[in-house]
């Protein structure tokens, strides 16, 4: 199986503009302006609820609000091994008022009481306020082990943004109220990054500085049609950001020998992590191929009318997104010691590649083995207990259960497997054009 060998055009940052441009993205769901003092009310409120589901032990809290408006809620929820049936609903945001909801951006994360290692193994989170009840200490990770915790939490976090950069650029929409804390967070791969990683680029540190800059010049710019200009030329910037951070640190790797279960050949493998959400995990020439490879992937060819296409994308509505290559050491190592999560990442492959159990040779990959291993548990909690948010760390690796009882899931699970034929006859399509760069296993 042979990589893409995409060379890099004439006018990249024109073109990269061009692709995130409000006149091809449509940007919606603009955060409102508003006061800390909202963020501690919804807290407050938030608390006042799930206490009084049995099974809750306590609520935590992390990171700040740096921007109120822009600056979303972290809650973490200390639970008893075993919750009601219905816990889930009670705990989830689902069920707030919508501005509430923006707050949060996203769900708590909910954990048993002896597993706060998940918090610090894959959100770097190192102490955690208590908001009500009792939040056990964050392991602190040995010393031995603090090198492989940080670079094992910048692979899962790399993955994230090329996942993040690849919809936004082929599903052609985009969700500002999750977009500027996700360009916010760019700053700490790249401060791992650089304690790595001898030859640092200096957008790593340039970049997040202008994207701190949009952040707080946010409200004070005259319309949304001037934040949706901005945005997208930070867009634009911090796909090439990503896509370079993934790059040399592959490099790193392979040259430091930290992962040979991968191998040194071109294998790779293609997964549907969410309807129509198309990964490709490979190696990739350079920087510019993981995103010029995305860009190929998406674009009609061949004999595909654009009349047709559009129709297809509007019913489909895929994604896709080309991945490092170390990001596949993860599923490797859940195969090896957690089979609930090697199950669902199973359930997600279906093209090149397949999965296999990571005989561990080296400390990376013995680390790697036992993170999983941890991970397990928390994967079981989560499926125990039917919750189904969460997540226990990229999508990738595990994405917890969804219920199917309802005539719609059926419906969404046929979709589904409509979706993957047509993502599967996609790459082969591109693999036998002729010219193309591209051979498929």
């Amino acid at each position: 199986m042979k990589l893409p060998i995409v060379h890099a055009p004439p006018g990249r940052s024109e073109r990269l503009n061009g692709i995130f441009s409000p006149d091809r993205v449509r940007y919606y769901n603009f955060p409102a302006a508003c006061l800390r003092e909202d963020y501690e009310r919804t807290v407050e409120r938030y608390v006042d609820r799930v206490r009084r589901v049995p099974g809750v032990l306590g609520v935590g809290r992390y990171g700040n609000i740096s921007t109120p408006g822009i600056s979303d809620l972290d809650l973490v929820i200390v639970t008893e091994d075993d919750l009601p049936p219905s816990a889930g609903e009670t705990l989830s945001i689902g069920g707030l008022p919508e501005f509430e909801r923006n707050l949060f951006m996203h769900e708590a994360t909910i954990m048993p009481v002896n597993g706060m290692g998940h918090v610090s193994e894959h959100l770097d989170v190192s102490a955690i306020d208590t908001v009500w009840g009792a939040v056990p200490a964050v392991p602190v990770p040995s010393a031995d082990e603090r090198r492989w915790h940080e670079l094992a939490i910048l692979m899962e976090w790399l993955g994230c943004f090329c996942r993040f950069f690849g919809e936004i650029a082929t599903l052609g929409v985009s969700n500002v109220r999750w977009a500027l804390p996700v360009l916010h967070s760019l700053r700490y791969s790249a401060q791992i990054a650089k304690t790595l990683v001898g030859d640092a680029s200096d957008s790593w540190t340039e970049y997040p500085e202008r994207v701190a800059a949009l952040r707080s010049e946010w409200f004070a710019l005259p319309s949304d049609s001037v934040r949706a200009e901005r945005l997208a030329a930070c867009l634009a910037e911090g796909w090439t950001v990503a896509a370079d951070l993934s790059w040399r640190i592959e490099h790193w790797i392979e040259a430091e020998k930290l992962l040979p279960s991968l191998g040194s050949g071109p294998d790779w493998s293609v997964y549907s992590y969410e309807p129509a959400r198309f990964a490709i995990i490979a190696r990739s020439d350079n920087a510019e191929a993981m995103i010029d490879g995305v860009l190929e992937f998406a674009k009609p060819s061949g004999i595909v009318a654009t009349a047709r296409w559009k129709q297809l994308s509007r019913r489909l509505a895929p994604s896709w997104c080309l991945l490092p290559r170390f990001h596949e050491a993860f599923v490797m190592a859940a195969a090896s010691s957690a089979p609930v999560i090697h199950a669902h990442a199973a359930r997600q492959w279906f093209g090149g590649r397949q999965i296999m159990p990571m005989h561990p040779t080296s400390p990376f990959e013995r680390y790697l083995c036992r993170r999983m291993g941890r991970l397990e548990n928390q994967a079981q909690f989560l499926e125990r207990n039917g919750l189904g948010f969460g997540s226990a760390c990229s999508d990738l690796v595990y994405t917890p259960p969804v219920k199917d009882e309802t005539p719609e899931s059926w419906r969404r699970r046929l979709l589904l497997t409509a979706q993957k034929t047509w993502g599967t006859g996609r790459v082969r399509a591109l693999a036998r054009a002729a010219g193309s760069r591209y051979s498929y296993c």
